[in-house]
């Protein structure tokens, strides 16, 4: 048995090489452990190729090169410097990272553009979907109607028919229409002479009876207990809110006269209301009858220099829409007509308007398409050429509709005063 005892000869020798083989291994493990900052410097800052989402980032180019200039310091200079060998390591791997870095928002950015192309598609259907609804809404509205018989009125809503606002513009042209109908007609407006001219001729060329009664809507309350009195005795089926006004010319609201505005409630507003309060309660006793309250196409959205015209014809609007849906199931159709421009009194102001007839139909040529819409569509423009414009003028974001309503009211205002000064 070999003496391994300290002492011995044997034993030193296997003392030293013992020590020997420790130093190499000390040596080896101190140049494991400096290695190791610097890979945990390179993972840190770069994608780890352990990963199965990352393995692609694993045998880069700018990666291998990065570790090919690490192994030239390593077998050159050592790791005696170790914060410059750490700082230069880190330097590299942030190249390699911003590399990667990159690689990686192009590829998300792909998803992104999947993403992007979905919303477009989405929206892209959406507005085919409601380009389809409007076109098959015009011609529900305004062909179909056309090739079928129309619908009897008489029958349907009653033999009477009361027009407010009734001695010029629409109220006068769907007097007459309405009488073209079959339908008596009961004429209310301020203007005695024109109310008598106007029942007359119509009741000789349509052999339909007719009245009339001469209130002016402006007064306020006081008017409708006669209005009352004088429809007491006559079953009315059907009732048009016609009676309005509007400014002079496009302004801004703090140049309105205050009469105007007393003067847009008392007539816009409060006369509809009070005179679908008288009808209404004999309709429903009835169950059945008919209400039209002209609005505007101005209720839709905000229009600059037309702010409490727009608005009070917003109330007539929302007020219709209301109504139908509390007594459509008593019988009563409550319909929401809401015109654009119409060559009547109230733009005789602009020349523009009055010289594009697609633009702004004569009153008698809006009537005759706006009663064949009566029973048939609760919200409507009256006229195939106003729905049109309507559709464009929606299909816009809001904030530009204003935009460009406000230069053309300025257009408006400017050859209005330039009218009246010459």
């Amino acid at each position: 048995m070999a003496d391994l005892t300290p002492g011995s000869p044997r034993g030193r020798a296997g003392h030293a090489a013992g020590r020997n083989g420790r130093e190499e291994s000390a040596s080896e493990e101190k140049r494991r452990v400096q290695l190791e900052p610097n890979t945990e410097i390179e993972q840190r800052l770069a994608f780890p190729p352990c990963t199965p989402q990352h393995k692609r980032f694993s045998a880069s180019p700018v990666t291998m090169e990065t570790q090919r200039y690490r192994k030239l310091w390593d077998d050159n200079m050592g790791f005696h410097q170790e914060g410059v060998a750490s700082l230069f390591c880190y330097i590299m791997a942030a190249v390699d990272s911003f590399y990667l870095l990159y690689r990686e928002i192009a590829h998300s950015c792909h998803s992104y553009v999947e993403t992007l192309a979905l919303v477009g598609a989405w929206y892209i259907a959406k507005k085919g979907f409601r380009l389809i609804c409007d076109s098959y809404g015009l011609l529900r509205v305004y062909f179909i109607p056309r090739l079928v018989s129309r619908i009897d009125l008489v029958k349907h809503y009653g033999e009477w028919a009361v027009v407010t606002g009734a001695t010029s513009g629409i109220g006068k042209a769907y007097a007459e229409e309405l009488a073209r109908r079959g339908v008596n007609l009961i004429l209310i407006s301020r203007n005695k002479e024109k109310l008598e001219n106007v029942s007359d001729s119509i009741a000789e060329r349509y052999k339909v009876q007719t009245a009339f009664i001469v209130v002016d809507f402006s007064k306020g309350r006081e008017i409708y207990p006669l209005i009352q009195k004088a429809l007491n005795d006559v079953e009315i089926g059907i009732l048009v809110n016609n009676v309005g006004v509007a400014y002079d010319y496009p302004q801004y609201f703090g140049l309105v006269p205050e009469e105007k505005l007393w003067d847009i409630v008392n007539i816009n507003m409060a006369a509809a209301t009070m005179m679908v309060n008288i009808v209404l309660p004999r309709m429903i006793d009835r169950q059945k009858g008919a209400i039209v309250n002209i609005s505007s196409a101005s209720c839709y959205r905000p229009v600059p220099q037309m702010a409490g015209y727009s608005a009070s014809k917003a109330y007539l609007d929302h007020f219709s829409r209301a109504l139908h849906h509390e007594y459509a199931s008593k019988g009563i159709f409550v319909q929401s007509l809401t015109p654009m421009y119409v060559a009547t009194n109230m733009v005789e102001y602009s020349g523009i308007l009055s010289s594009l007839p697609w633009l702004a139909p004569s009153a008698s040529v809006y009537a005759r398409h706006a009663v064949s819409t009566l029973g048939i569509s609760t919200r409507t423009t009256g006229y195939w050429s106003h729905s049109i414009q309507l559709l464009l003028l929606r299909s816009v974001p809001e904030w530009l509709f204003v935009y460009g309503a406000n230069i053309w009211n300025n257009i408006l205002r400017k050859e209005a005063l330039s009218r009246m000064a010459s």
